[in-house]
């Protein structure tokens, strides 16, 4: 037998089995999936501030930075706002891959009480594209409140 022809024979069908599986999506050269994926960071869970008389109102407290790291659309939204004292502009919104989103978190100093106020906020993340939850943070806000006492 010519082992010449046999080895061509032999790399001719695994070359072709190998073209074959590509075709049907087997293998491991690349994303054959057609959903890009999710991926998010926020870059803090918990905020504080110690407001005082002298401060204007309202009065930020904190921003929290919701980013996209990675390719899919995706769709956030704050909820379970319970403490009147907490406001915020913006309850949610769709950020493209690598984009970002600022929320900042305001003290609505009309309705202070002296002393600490504690209140938590939930962030929920989608996939804009199919609606599934990716995930989900609690963000603790505090605020200490001293007024001046005259």
């Amino acid at each position: 037998m010519n082992t010449n022809f046999a080895n061509r024979s032999f790399a001719s069908a695994v070359f072709a089995l190998a073209i074959a599986l590509a075709a049907a999506g087997c293998g491991s050269s690349g994303s054959t999936s057609s959903t890009p994926a999710v991926s998010w960071h926020v870059d803090k869970t918990a905020i504080s501030m110690t407001y005082t008389s002298e401060w204007r109102c309202p009065t930020p407290i904190d921003t929290v930075t919701i980013t996209n790291t990675g390719s899919a659309p995706l769709t956030w939204a704050l909820s379970g706002k319970s403490a009147p004292w907490l406001d915020f502009k913006q309850l949610s919104g769709v950020l493209a891959g690598g984009a970002s989103a600022q929320v900042t978190f305001n003290f609505n100093c009309q309705y202070y009480v002296n002393g600490p106020q504690n209140t938590s906020v939930n962030l929920t993340v989608k996939n804009q594209e199919t609606g599934e939850v990716e995930g989900a943070k609690t963000i603790d806000v505090e605020v200490v409140v001293q007024m001046w006492k005259w």
